[in-house]
C-alpha cells in the first residue's frame, strides 16, 4: 500500500509540474460562437432569407415564441429601443422556432415594427432558453448573447446595443 501511495504522489508531482509549465496551449480549431450566416432563417412567406441583405449591418437577433410571456413582455421595450436608437446600420430581427402559421398569426394580431423570421436551427445556434438575444457585428461575428428577459429601452440596455453594434 505504501508503494502505491508513493507512485501516486510521484505521478501527481509530474502532472502538477506539467500543468504549471509554459507549454503552449493549442488554439481551438472550431469557433464556439455561431456566426450570423449560420442562422437558417425563413421569412414569413416560408422562403429562405438572403443573409446578403444584412451585409455591412450589425444585427440584433431576438429569439422568441408566441407562448413565451417574458418574450412578449420584452417586445414593447424593444420597439422603444429601436425608436430611440434610430440607426439604419443596425438591423433588428425577431426569430421564432415555431411553425410559420403561429408566427404569421402573431404578426397579424400585433403591431410591432419588427422584421420577423422563422429560426430553423435553434439547437445549432445554442438557444437554450427564451427569450435569447444575440448581437452580431458587421462582419457577422456574434459579439453578445444573453438568455432571459431584459428591458431593452433602459440607458444600460441601449448602451449594450450601441457598444456591440459599432
Amino acid at each position: 500500500m505504501c508503494i502505491l501511495k508513493r507512485w501516486f504522489h510521484i505521478l501527481l508531482l509530474f502532472v502538477l509540474a506539467y500543468a504549471c509549465s509554459d507549454a503552449p496551449v493549442p488554439e481551438p480549431t472550431v469557433s464556439v460562437m455561431p456566426r450570423f450566416h449560420e442562422l437558417q432563417l425563413n421569412d414569413p412567406d416560408g422562403d429562405p432569407i438572403n443573409h446578403g441583405a444584412y451585409a455591412d449591418k450589425a444585427v440584433v437577433v431576438n429569439v422568441w415564441a408566441t407562448w413565451c410571456k417574458p418574450c412578449r413582455a420584452e417586445m414593447p421595450t424593444f420597439a422603444r429601443a429601436i425608436s430611440a436608437i434610430n440607426d439604419t446600420s443596425i438591423a433588428f430581427l425577431f426569430v421564432s422556432p415555431e411553425e410559420m402559421d403561429e408566427i404569421r398569426s402573431f404578426i397579424n394580431d400585433n403591431d410591432y415594427p419588427f422584421s420577423y423570421a422563422q429560426l430553423v436551427n435553434p439547437a445549432e445556434m445554442r438557444v437554450m432558453a427564451l427569450p435569447t438575444t444575440m448581437i452580431f457585428d458587421r462582419s457577422g461575428k456574434m459579439v453578445f448573447s444573453e438568455m432571459g428577459y431584459r428591458q431593452w429601452d433602459t440607458p444600460e440596455s441601449l448602451a449594450i446595443i450601441r457598444k456591440n453594434c459599432q
